[in-house]
Formats: C-alpha cells, sequence, structure tokens
C-alpha cells in the first residue's frame, strides 16, 4: 500500500490534516473544502464504509462470507479503528501472511474504486447543502458534545421557521429525542405526534417509509425508557415492516435503520435477560447489509450491548475492553455524552469484576456527569453512585435517583432498591424490608423479571436475619427460579444464595 495511503488511514484515525491529503479530495470531491472538520470525519467514514460494502458484495466475495467479513473487521479495526494486526489476526484466526495479503486486497480496491471520483449522487448531496441542514447537523453535534440545551433550542426554532418537508420532520424528531434525554417525556410524546403528522407530507413513497421507520423507531426508545416493554416491540416491529416496503436492501438509509433497529431489540432482550436472543440480534446486526458507520450513534450502542452480553455470561475483562475502546473513540471525537455513557457503563462493569474499587469509581462517575448537563445520563450515574458509595452518601444519591425517575420507569425501583440495601447497612432493617417490597412491587407491575429476582432475593436476605427462616425459603425459592430464567452470570452468584447467609 503507497505511503500516502497508509498516512490517510492514520490521519482519518486522528482526524488531522485529512483537507491535505489527495485521498480525501477522491473520495468525497469538493465538499473536503467546505465542510466542518466533525462532518468531514463522518462523510469519508461513511463514504469509505459504503466502497468497502461494495467491494464485498461483488459476486466472488459474496459466495465467502468468511472471507467478506474479514474485510469488514480489517477495514473497521484496523484501518480505521488502529487495532494492532496481531491481536485481530488471532482473533480471525488468520496467519500474519494472510491478514496482510487480504489488507492489501482490501486497500488496493479501494484505491481502484476513489480514483474513479467521487460518487455524483453523493456529491449532489453534500455540495449545496442548504442553511437549515447545516443548522440541523450543528444541532445533532450539539447532543452528541452533551450540550441538549442548545440542541434541544435549535431544533424547536427550526420547526417552527421551517415549511413541511425532510428537514423538518428530522427536526421534530431530534426535539423529541432532546425531550426523552432532558427526562420531559409529555413533551416528547407531543413532538412524536407532530413528527408523525409530518412524515405524511413528504412527498416520496420511500421517503415516507423511512421516516414512518424512524418514527416508530424513537417512540419504542420512549416506550422502553418507561419500561413498556410490549409497546416499545410493537414500536420496533412497525420500523421493520416500514422498511420491509423498500425493495432495495442495499439503500444505506434503509440499513443504517435497520442496525440500529436491530440494536434496540437486542438491547431490550439483553434488558429482561434473554441472553441468546441478544447475542444472534447483535450477530445479525454486526453484518446487516450496509455501510458501517464507525462513529454514528448506532455504533455506540453496539459496543454497549456487546459489552452487556459479555458481561452478562460473566466475561467481565473481555466486555472492559470493548467499552474501553468505544469510551477511547468517544473521546477522541468529543461526543462528550458517547464518553460520559461509556464510562458509566465501565464502571459498572468495572465493580463487578473488582467489587472493591465500586466508591472509588462513583466519585469519579458523579464528578463526570456533574460537569455535563444530560439529566437522564446523571440519573444513570446516581443509581451508579447509590449502589457503590458508603451508606450515607449512597442514601443521598438514592432519594436524587428516586425523585428524578419517571414513574413508570425501571430506573425507579432501582433508585428505592438501592435506598433498601443503604438502610439496611444503616441498620434500618424494617425500612430496608418496606422499601424492597416496593421496589419488588413495581418491578412486578413493568414485567423486568431480573429487577424483581433481585428485591426477592434482598428481602430473602432481610427475613433471614430476622429469623424468619420459613419466609426466607419462599422468597429464596422465588428469586431463584426468576434469576435461572432471567439472571446474569453475576446475579446469580450474588442473589442465588441470599438465604444462605444473614
Amino acid at each position: 500500500m503507497p505511503n500516502s495511503g497508509r498516512s490517510f488511514f492514520r490521519h482519518l484515525r486522528d482526524g488531522e490534516s485529512l483537507r491535505k491529503n489527495p485521498l480525501t479530495w477522491l473520495a468525497i470531491g469538493e465538499a473536503s473544502e467546505v465542510l466542518p472538520d466533525e462532518l468531514l470525519v463522518h462523510t469519508l467514514h461513511d463514504r469509505l464504509s459504503h466502497l468497502v460494502h461494495v467491494i464485498c458484495s461483488r459476486p466472488d466475495l459474496a459466495s465467502n462470507v468468511a472471507r467478506a467479513r474479514r474485510l469488514h473487521e480489517i477495514f473497521g479495526r484496523h484501518l480505521l479503528g488502529g487495532e494492532h494486526w496481531s491481536l485481530l489476526a488471532a482473533e480471525l484466526f488468520i496467519s500474519r501472511r494472510q491478514f496482510f495479503r487480504d489488507r492489501k486486497f482490501l486497500c488496493d480496491e479501494l484505491c481502484a474504486l476513489l480514483q474513479l471520483g467521487p460518487s455524483p449522487a453523493a456529491s449532489a448531496v453534500i455540495e449545496q447543502p442548504s442553511r437549515e441542514q447545516f443548522v440541523l447537523n450543528a444541532a445533532y453535534l450539539a447532543v452528541e458534545a452533551g450540550n441538549l440545551e442548545s440542541a434541544d433550542r435549535t431544533a424547536r426554532e427550526l420547526c417552527a421557521s421551517l415549511p413541511p418537508g425532510d428537514t423538518r420532520f428530522r427536526a421534530l424528531l431530534l426535539s423529541a429525542d432532546c425531550a426523552m434525554r432532558r427526562l420531559r417525556f409529555d413533551d416528547a410524546a407531543i413532538r412524536f405526534k407532530l413528527a408523525s403528522a409530518e412524515v405524511n407530507r413528504l412527498p416520496g413513497f420511500e421517503d415516507r417509509a423511512i421516516g414512518s421507520a424512524r418514527v416508530n423507531l424513537a417512540r419504542s426508545l420512549y416506550y422502553f425508557l418507561l419500561s413498556d416493554y410490549d409497546r416499545a416491540n410493537l414500536g420496533l416491529a412497525s420500523a421493520r415492516r416500514s422498511l420491509s416496503q423498500l425493495e432495495a436492501s442495499t439503500d444505506a438509509h434503509r440499513s443504517e435503520l435497520l442496525r440500529a433497529i436491530l440494536v434496540a431489540q437486542a438491547e431490550m432482550a439483553l434488558h429482561l435477560g434473554d441472553l441468546s436472543s441478544a447475542i444472534e440480534i447483535v450477530r445479525r446486526c454486526k453484518y446487516a447489509a450496509g455501510s458501517n458507520d464507525a462513529v454514528s450513534e448506532t455504533a455506540f450502542d453496539l459496543a454497549s450491548i456487546e459489552a452487556g452480553t459479555e458481561s452478562f455470561a460473566g466475561r467481565f475483562e473481555s466486555a472492559l475492553t470493548l467499552l474501553e475502546k468505544a469510551y477511547t473513540s468517544a473521546q477522541r471525537l468529543g461526543f462528550n455524552q458517547q464518553v460520559l455513557r461509556m464510562a458509566i457503563e465501565r464502571a459498572w462493569v468495572r465493580t463487578q469484576a473488582h467489587p472493591r474499587e465500586g466508591s472509588q469509581l462513583a466519585r469519579a462517575i458523579a464528578a463526570m456527569a456533574e460537569n455535563l448537563q444530560m439529566p437522564y445520563l446523571s440519573l444513570e450515574a446516581a443509581l451508579f453512585c447509590a449502589a457503590n458509595e458508603q451508606p450515607a452518601a449512597a442514601i443521598e444519591y438514592a432519594t436524587k435517583a428516586r425523585s428524578s425517575a419517571p414513574a413508570r420507569s425501571i430506573a425507579l425501583p432501582r433508585a428505592i432498591q438501592a435506598q433498601a440495601s443503604a438502610s439496611l447497612k444503616l441498620g434500618r432493617v424494617a425500612d430496608a424490608f418496606d422499601l424492597a417490597m416496593e421496589a419488588e412491587n413495581l418491578s412486578e407491575l413493568a414485567g423486568n423479571n431480573r429487577m424483581r429476582a433481585c428485591s426477592l432475593a434482598f428481602m430473602a436476605r432481610i427475613e433471614l436475619k430476622s429469623g424468619k427462616r420459613k419466609a426466607a425459603l419462599i422468597l429464596k425459592n422465588n428469586a431463584d427460579e426468576l434469576l435461572r430464567l432471567y439472571g446474569a452470570a453475576r446475579e446469580r452468584s450474588v442473589y442465588g444464595n441470599a438465604a444462605q447467609s444473614p
């Protein structure tokens, strides 16, 4: 591979000196001179990912699934991600010679396609974006940077000033997303209704189908956050139906949405304790047709779910490795939202592998959350601190989390359970049992059997501590059955023997 090509991928990972590289112009044309740095990186990733998909879709590679997958991995993890060749070769079970042969083939094919010049269709969209599209893109970046208030204000201003059309529709969806992230679910519901009405005004059938899928996907997240899992699943099914109306399976918009839907399905399966379904969906998502946006929100979601499946099965070091890569990528891109999110998830896994570090990690997470005004992540940070801080501080964090948790969400019983745990450590046994019973009742209403099992096991421990062995045994048996069906490896280990030790 020519030195200029190697430096191009190095600069693409670093986000530096891209405009001066001739391959940048070959990839996206005149847009390389006008796009802001962040959008330039996004556009290059998208263009190159699309070309890799084109290469792997050729008949000789489409029939060789194993090699096509290797090429995707080499591109995403080595050329874009900077992962060392030896680690990836070992994971792919190929020799050093085979790895570099595949890399050379991929780079040669990419260079050959780049020599053909930028895609005319892509260039037409990029070269003359409207002012409103630039403003909307800036609002999306503001969300990733953690400035929800600014993004929400911009989206609402665009909604008020724009005529019906795709840009106004996307602004409405962004506004609804900001409302959810700020824990303003009533506002989000109103904005979803407006977005649904806007979809019907879109002129083309394809635009309406993709728009409908986007609304249903966003609504499913709304219901998921409120622990209405039936409606969340219906929303995902509706989104899949909307996409199925499109004939072109390799369409970029359709492929991106399909990956996002699969990620949402995997997250729900993992949340409810269905590990096998989550793993299968993740596998399908990783190799879904279309380009692989290495810096999209879906990519961070996928990293989170993959880490969750590893942690669920007790493979904590593997989960930490996945989250560390995502955390580093988010830091490099300045995606503060993802930085805090990955830090919280990494801290949860870290405490499972090394429980004694919980208090120290809680203080670090609390400091990070305080610097960013993102209510939904601040709630998650408070829940982590409530579960890992010393009892007096834990009570304060749990009370804070309880006051900000949406009434119907699973975050509410999590906060109450944290209050119960801290109360028991402070010697308030009766209060601890009442709080745990409240958490169990709310978990049952929400249909979250994992959370319910943890509350039952905790109640069994309190009953045993109080000398009520018969009541403790009944609670333990109920918890054991739920944990057997839905619990993670560590949950079964920690809570499964609750009635055997006071």
